[in-house]
């Protein structure tokens, strides 16, 4: 299964339905907005997206990521819009 969203809010986890018996683990990644780049403080990051354009990609990624690795689920969510030092993004 394949699910890509793109969302403009807080991020919230993917359910965890670890239910391939072949499965020996599962790996979680969130980018989150540091505090300071090249020496400069940050205090938020602006998202912005080419509408459609931007989840068509992230699709093509992920299936290329399936079709490469056995993969069972791939859920992948990025954000739009303002996030704070500390948000995920």
């Amino acid at each position: 299964m394949i699910q890509v969203e793109i969302i403009n809010g807080p991020i919230t986890p993917f359910p965890s339905d670890n239910s391939h018996q072949d499965d020996g683990a599962e790996l979680v990644f969130n980018g989150r907005v540091r505090d300071i780049e090249h020496g400069e403080n940050i205090i938020a990051l602006e998202y912005e997206q080419y509408e459609g354009m931007a989840e068509t990609e992230l699709k093509k990624l992920a299936e290329e990521t399936v079709q490469k690795y056995p993969v069972h689920d791939l859920f992948c969510r990025h954000r739009v819009g303002k996030v704070n030092v500390g948000e995920a993004s």
